[in-house]
């Protein structure tokens, strides 16, 4: 070759070497031109007449891949390749599926004469487009940069593309065995669409990818399923394992695009495929690039699976400290470089350790002060991952079928009344119940328990009798909640206690009591949680604006200073309450007041709430909690919903990232927060990210959004 890469034989060395599992590679994705001395002089063509042209016009795009590279940066290990980039999927388009070009991006749509009976067309219009790209590129480049081989992908993420990813998502249930011959089928044709596209495009043995920029002494490609999210484990190894391991066995190097946390799951099956290369791992979006802290076990994960890794969108303050932690064997960087002052500087910092020999494990990083400080405070922990709350204490109470001498204990074995069902006194006469039930709660994975003092202000006990038994009760129900999250606590995964703050039965909006006793029944109960010691105050189930705004001026006047949430029912998806009033408009009032979090309860299952929910999540400043019921209860008050399907139906909420707390409400035990658990945590060490902060509008929108499978488009 006569390549414009000076430094093209060192690069193809490290390489070599990363391929084996050895070195570091530093590259970026998509070149940058500007302030770059350009290799050649080739005019810039003129501007595309429209999309049509700017995608599928082959002597249009050669002339522009040819200016393209001979004006970009191929400093370091910077390929100089033209990205013949015909949509992502474009085995699918030559199978028969719609091309539509955008501004920037490449749509492939299913195709709406779709058979299951499918094959390979020599003459189909768009297998002729892929070649006749690659040819006048092949033309172009006179040997000064590779011809990249355009991203066929294969598998399900095809079949999903030609026919529709809710369809192939029903045939995985209906007709299974249909779908692993389609997925033979499809590598079939794979190997002979690859195999010719591959003798246009490569010099020598030589080859380039367009996608993620790499390069290979032979035949490589990028595998991928990025409907492998919406799967179980058991279907990715039936439908996509074996199909990744054959292309694995007939092309020599291989790289694994694992693409957003709910494909993570899928990692162990992936490092069974011994063949495999690399992976790379593409966080997704609501979640930190490449770079970022959190993926640094993930990483090493892989790398001692045996595979070598790339990361992708880093900034350059982001490399020394991940190479610190992951160490510097098989590591390809792929920086979101801006000019070559920041190349140069990238370059410095590789050499610095291949010089100093400075791959650290994660022992030596911790003295460089490089990993993460340990967080105690709820709200820092907040802002690293999605926290779980526990489930329905009421629900899982009642689980132990107590009697009426078990409610009154010893010390009230004489009451003149009944007590059975005033769970609140549990804390004082039954205090194993209560902390067995905190037990199940954090063994099942949530990071907030409730004390369990739902009703324990003097309102509700008065019913009962104990009204002067608020301050003992809540006292001793923040010592057994403090004493068991204590025994589940880590510096990594803390467990915090919330004081738990029920609505009380009387509403102020209506008048069935006055602001004046709400306010002393509030002040009195969340004095003594605060007291207690909780770590934030969570005043739940509110179904009137006004009873919530008088229990924060009762939190005001402790002068306590740990986070106030306040968790709300709605009528219906719209938002209002069962007095009409208009939550989300509430929500907003709150922003000057010190209120962490906000969000719903009760009343509805997750996915009655959703709309609001989204709503919530686009218009409020505070953070937002979650915790629904298992569905909607039934004719005879029982709610249906088994912890996997309220895990499905909760998926959408963590997913969006819309919420920073999630747990349950009515009909939800600890086998529920089991599930919710797995969901926010997929990996050891590695969670799902929160909802981020948002801006106050003065004018809310509604948030209209139908949570489908994801098209597949040319960003991936």
């Amino acid at each position: 070759m006569n390549t414009w890469k000076a430094n093209l034989d060192e690069t193809k060395q490290r390489y070599l070497d990363w391929w084996q599992g050895k070195g570091i590679i530093l590259n970026m994705w998509e070149h940058f031109q500007e302030g770059v001395t350009p290799h050649a002089d080739i005019p810039m063509p003129r501007p595309a007449k429209d999309n049509n042209q700017r995608w599928f016009d082959p002597v249009w795009r050669a002339e522009y891949l040819d200016w393209y590279v001979s004006h970009s940066c191929l400093k370091a290990d910077m390929l100089p390749v033209a990205n013949t980039q015909l949509g992502p999927g474009s085995l699918a388009a030559i199978l028969g599926a719609r091309y539509e070009g955008g501004d920037d991006t490449i749509w492939i749509h299913p195709d709406p004469e779709y058979t299951d009976e499918f094959d390979l067309n020599p003459n189909h219009p768009n297998f002729i487009l892929h070649k006749e790209l690659l040819k006048a590129c092949k033309q172009k480049a006179q040997g000064h940069y590779y011809v990249g081989m355009p991203d066929l992908m294969e598998g399900l993420d095809v079949l999903a593309a030609m026919k529709g990813t809710d369809k192939v998502l029903l045939d995985l249930a209906l007709q299974p065995e249909t779908v692993e011959r389609q997925m033979q089928k499809i590598n079939d044709i794979y190997f002979r669409v690859f195999n010719e596209l591959y003798d246009i495009i490569r010099e020598g043995d030589e080859m380039a990818f367009c996608y993620f920029s790499a390069w290979a002494p032979d035949r490589m490609t990028k595998l991928q399923c990025d409907i492998s999210t919406m799967i179980s484990t058991d279907d990715y190894r039936r439908f996509v394992q074996p199909f990744i391991r054959e292309q694995c066995q007939k092309i020599p190097y291989t790289l694994y695009h694992l693409d957003g946390v709910g494909a993570m799951h899928h990692l162990p099956a992936l490092l069974e495929i011994e063949e495999l290369n690399a992976i790379q791992w593409t966080p997704g979006v609501g979640e930190p690039q490449g770079g970022s802290e959190k993926w640094y076990g993930l990483y090493r994960k892989i790398l001692d699976g045996g595979k070598s890794i790339m990361a992708c969108h880093l900034t350059v303050d982001e490399i020394k400290p991940l190479l610190n932690n992951i160490g510097t064997e098989g590591v390809h960087l792929e920086v979101d470089f801006q000019n070559e002052k920041e190349v140069e500087e990238a370059m410095k910092i590789i050499e610095s350790f291949k010089h100093h020999d400075c791959c650290c494990n994660s022992g030596s990083a911790e003295k460089e002060g490089l990993l993460s400080p340990q967080i105690s405070c709820i709200e820092k922990e907040m802002d690293k991952r999605i926290l779980v709350l526990d489930g329905a204490q009421g629900t899982t109470i009642q689980q132990y079928k107590l009697t009426e001498e078990q409610y009154r204990g010893r010390s009230f074995a004489d009451f003149n009344g009944t007590l059975k069902g005033c769970n609140d006194l549990l804390n004082i006469t039954n205090p194993s119940v209560c902390a067995d039930v905190h037990r199940r709660f954090c063994e099942a994975g949530a990071d907030i328990i409730t004390t369990h003092t739902f009703n324990a202000q003097r309102i509700s006990l008065g019913g009962f009798n104990m009204g002067d038994k608020v301050h003992d009760i809540n006292i001793a129900a923040c010592a057994i909640a403090k004493a068991v999250a204590g025994l589940y606590s880590t510096p990594e995964k803390p467990v915090f206690v919330a004081g738990g703050v029920g609505p009380t039965s009387k509403c102020v909006s209506i008048g069935d009591i006055t602001k004046a006793e709400l306010f002393d029944a509030y002040y009195e109960q969340i004095s003594a949680l605060v007291e207690g010691g909780v770590d934030c105050m969570l005043v739940e189930t509110i179904f009137d604006v006004e009873n919530a705004r008088i229990a924060l001026e009762a939190f005001k006047k402790t002068g306590s200073k740990i986070p106030f949430i306040m968790s709300f029912t709605i009528k219906d998806p719209k938002g209002f309450n069962m007095l009409g009033q208009d939550l989300l408009k509430f929500m907003i009032s709150m922003k000057d007041e010190p209120v962490m979090a906000v969000g719903l309860n009760c009343s509805l299952g997750a996915e009655q709430m959703m709309p609001f929910l989204r709503n919530i999540a686009a218009n409020v400043p505070q953070r937002v909690i979650a915790f629904p019921n298992a569905g909607l209860p039934n004719k005879d008050g029982k709610y249906e919903q088994t912890p996997k399907i309220m895990q499905k139906v909760i998926w959408p909420l963590i997913d969006e990232h819309l919420v920073n707390i999630i747990g349950g409400c009515c009909g939800t035990d600890d086998t529920h927060i089991h599930e919710i658990a797995k969901l926010v945590k997929v990996d050891d060490g590695i969670f799902v990210s929160p909802r981020g902060k948002v801006a106050v509008s003065e004018n809310p929108q509604p948030i209209t959004h139908s949570h489908q499978p994801p098209t597949l488009s040319s960003s991936q």
